[in-house]
């Protein structure tokens, strides 16, 4: 296979040949162009299957036989139809295609034997994310499962049952049993229900509820159709611990739903993401896991856009802002840096008036208002930032913040060494500096400073 991938379409053209004798060049034959939409290449025998968006929002999946000799191969047939959630990935195997799918916050594995008209679920002991290891030839899959509250393991498919590898990879029931998660729906402005995953622990609750008091960390991406799925990382089970509320908004723009969810909010449809957030934090307010002014809302790179506008348009709801490594100043960024190219068709341009305005309406620097009581912030750059290198756009974004800003609160910038990444992730002592700002702003009292 052979592909050309161009950028300012975000779309793919695919091509095969024969695998050639000696020195002989490939006779490369196009078999879908970027309109088809056609990804994750597979081959089986002589037949190459392939997940198609074209006509099909949450995804199909195709196949085309590729004969050896023929002047063209055969065309573009269905084989697992778009269906209710969104296929994420699939494996032909001799038994059958085994394939994955999205629903709200969430994975299934199911497999359509050979000659079947309807797929069936495969049960898995955990809800999360279901990933496919290294195709093999023959029979069953080889999957990993993981959740917000369990660590990655592996698994054998078979058949229309899954059973455990029978490896020691560390996994432990016993690990997710303090461990509460959710999945719930929050309104948007518009009424589009946006599912949120909600992770949480004893330490969160108040004689064995929650009652608005805990502190919340809300994470978003919302950008290029990317989709977060749960996965165990150390730093939310250290959360927990302390007591804190731990969410991940799945807002328009992200591909969680589809290429629909994506496209509802890209270019003049932006600030659906922005919409969609604010809902959920208002959404998480009403049922008492936190309060207003408890809430952080962290976003990095192309999803620091969230709370860059957020905390512009409803600053009431926060009591920190971590802005991390993204880019603040959007019609100077697509001139600048080096991934602006991507940007086009998601937020806007600079050929064209229209594209200029798109830009700005997306641009936390251009939408500060003159004045504003915002909440405490930190803006973080790197200076090895291989995306957002411009350090200027961000102490003008700084200055701009503290000018306007007529609260108390701090708003910091936070220059470190290093590439594209979030405190978090910077340094241990970092992880520290960025984790205990949050609980100081957001009123936790272990963390109030000693008078």
């Amino acid at each position: 296979f052979g592909t050309v991938y161009r950028s300012k379409q975000n779309a793919t053209d695919h091509y095969a040949a024969p695998l050639p004798n000696g020195t002989e060049a490939p006779a490369w034959v196009q078999i879908s162009t970027g309109a088809d939409r056609i990804t994750a290449l597979k081959l089986h025998g002589d037949t190459v299957y392939g997940l198609a968006r074209r006509g099909a929002d949450r995804g199909k999946v195709v196949r085309r036989v590729l004969r050896s000799g023929a002047t063209a191969p055969s065309a573009w047939e269905t084989v697992i139809p778009e269906r209710a959630a969104v296929i994420t990935g699939y494996v032909v195997q001799d038994d059958g295609i085994y394939f994955t799918e999205r629903g709200a916050g969430a994975i299934a594995l199911l497999r359509l034997a050979p000659g079947a008209t309807s797929a069936v679920n495969i049960p898995l002991p955990v809800t999360g994310s279901v990933r496919f290891g290294r195709a093999q030839s023959g029979t069953g899959a080889t999957v990993s499962v993981e959740s917000w509250a369990t660590v990655q393991h592996w698994m054998i498919a078979s058949g229309d049952t899954a059973r455990a590898l029978g490896i020691d990879d560390g996994y432990s029931a016993r690990a997710a049993a303090d461990v509460i998660t959710e999945r719930l729906q929050a309104r948007s402005k518009d009424g589009t229900m946006v599912p949120v995953s909600v992770v949480y622990g004893k330490a969160a609750l108040r004689n064995g509820r929650l009652d608005g008091t805990a502190p919340l960390l809300i994470e978003t991406y919302g950008g290029f159709g990317e989709a977060t799925d749960p996965a165990m990382d150390p730093l939310i089970g250290y959360l927990v611990e302390l007591g804190v509320v731990y969410a991940w908004a799945h807002v328009r723009g992200g591909g969680e739903l589809g290429d629909a969810w994506h496209m509802a909010a890209t270019r003049e449809r932006k600030q659906n993401t922005f919409d969609d957030m604010i809902g959920a934090i208002e959404h998480l307010i009403a049922k008492r896991y936190t309060s207003a002014k408890r809430v952080t809302l962290s976003g990095i790179s192309f999803g620091a856009t969230v709370p860059g506008m957020v905390m512009s348009q409803r600053p009431d709801l926060l009591g920190a802002v971590l802005y991390e490594v993204g880019e603040p100043d959007e019609v100077r960024g697509a001139s600048t840096d080096p991934t602006a190219a991507r940007n086009i068709a998601e937020i806007g341009d600079v050929d064209t008036p229209e594209g200029i305005r798109m830009l700005m309406r997306t641009s936390p620097y251009h939408q500060v208002p003159d004045s504003i009581a915002l909440p405490a912030v930190i803006v973080h750059t790197a200076s090895d930032d291989y995306n957002f290198s411009t350090g200027m756009l961000a102490a003008k974004y700084v200055a701009r913040l503290q000018r306007t800003n007529r609260s108390t609160r701090p708003v910091l910038w936070v220059p470190t060494a290093g590439g594209h990444r979030a405190l978090f992730n910077v340094s241990p002592q970092w992880a520290a500096t960025a984790i205990s700002f949050m609980l100081w702003q957001t009123g936790d009292p272990r963390y109030q400073p000693v008078r």
